[in-house]
């Protein structure tokens, strides 16, 4: 990981392995389901936050994350 962290080319693939993850997802959540996980994941919003900023149910957004396999 030290490697990764300090040499240009590790931090290439870093990044190009975030973009990769990034394109999985895209291509396999709906839009709904990507907001939601972004928010969660990437941006660490709580369930009620994540509502609030989508303008959605809580209890909709629980249920994307069960079925999207979010903590």
């Amino acid at each position: 990981m030290h490697i990764r962290t300090t040499s240009p080319q590790g931090q290439f693939e870093i990044k190009e392995h975030i973009a990769f993850c990034f394109t999985c997802i895209s291509k396999h959540f709906p839009s709904n389901n990507k907001s939601v996980f972004c928010l969660k994941e990437v941006y660490d919003f709580k369930i009620a936050e994540i509502a609030q900023i989508l303008d959605n149910a809580e209890h909709m957004v629980k249920y994307i994350c069960v079925r999207a396999g979010l903590k």
